[in-house]
């Protein structure tokens, strides 16, 4: 494993106000080396047909709709930390699904469909 490219996780910080929506008041974001790969045709179109989102960790199940998933990279275990979004290369993509044990977990990340 070569480990010669990077991706900044990104944490968005915000808070509710009295009538309960939400304000984003920052974003911490970090950089970690990783080791990219490309979607495989078989996942892409199977998680771009159905629309679900299995993810790894303390998030549950659900859809998105309008997503298409782009490119998966391959970080430690210890530099994850249950992220949604990711910029790779200048784009800003949502961390779509999550697997692996042990030391690795790979992430597939995927953008809005309207995003260039």
């Amino acid at each position: 494993m070569r480990w010669n490219d990077s991706i900044t996780f990104v944490r968005v910080v915000g808070r509710q106000d009295e009538e309960g929506a939400w304000h984003e008041d920052s974003r911490e974001e970090r950089e970690v080396f990783c080791n990219s790969y490309n979607v495989g045709t078989i996942t892409m179109a199977t998680l771009n047909q159905t629309g679900v989102r299995p993810t790894y960790g303390s998030r549950s199940q659900g859809t998105d709709v309008g997503l298409r998933a782009e490119r998966q990279v391959q970080v430690r275990a210890i530099d994850y930390e249950d992220e949604e979004l990711a910029i790779y290369h200048g784009s800003e993509y949502k961390v779509l699904y999550c697997t692996g044990t042990g030391e690795l977990r790979l992430l597939t990340l995927a953008r809005r469909l309207g995003n260039e």
